[in-house]
């Protein structure tokens, strides 16, 4: 009875050892560089000197006005603008790993208000404007062109090098008893990798 108990428990132990298997896997981590996202001075959005005529009416820039311009800013109806204007979209210079895509959010309207003494002088007028429909386009990146996405959320790649500059433009909105002065605002925006 000895005999079988021993022999039992060696083929237990020979059994087990057969199902038994050995194998490997691999493991690595991608290292992405820290996104940056910058505007200089001077690069924000501008609609230029525009000539209020009393009326409201829409003042539109486009992915085609991302250097300043002397032709100016195309608003409807009559409203034409001073000599020596300059209008451009901002500029954005965005910066992360190659070859990484990213989600860039943008704002959906800016408000941008009257100051200083142009505003004390304003009275009853109406003293901020808002630019709405805000898109964004690339120019500069190996494809150019519109970034992909529906605004807010619009979408690009980092290609051939680390840096992408993307223009933010809009339709600033003027209203018929807006004050004349200076009309300053920011934004935010947001970047992620994708």
């Amino acid at each position: 009875m000895k005999k079988i108990v021993v022999c039992a428990a060696i083929l237990a132990l020979s059994a087990s050892s057969a199902f038994a298997i050995s194998a490997s896997g691999d493991a690595g981590a991608t290292i992405l560089r820290q996104l940056e996202a910058s505007q200089a001075g001077g690069e924000g959005i501008e609609f230029g000197d525009i000539l209020h005529d009393g009326t409201g009416y829409d003042c539109l820039l486009d992915c085609g006005d991302s250097t300043p311009s002397a032709s100016g800013t195309v608003c409807d109806g009559a409203q034409a603008q001073t000599t020596g204007n300059t209008d451009r979209a901002g500029k954005w210079t965005l910066t992360g790993t190659q070859n990484q895509g990213y989600l860039w959010t943008i704002p959906v309207s800016i408000t941008v208000n009257l100051t200083g003494l142009d505003l004390v002088a304003c009275g009853a007028g109406n003293s901020d404007m808002i630019i709405d429909d805000i898109d964004a386009c690339e120019l500069v990146d190996d494809a150019g062109g519109l970034l992909a996405g529906v605004a807010p959320a619009k979408t690009g790649s980092f290609n051939q090098d680390d840096t992408d500059e993307n223009y933010i433009y809009g339709k600033l909105n003027v209203d018929a008893d807006q004050c004349d002065g200076v009309y300053t605002g920011t934004y935010s925006i947001t970047l992620v990798y994708s």
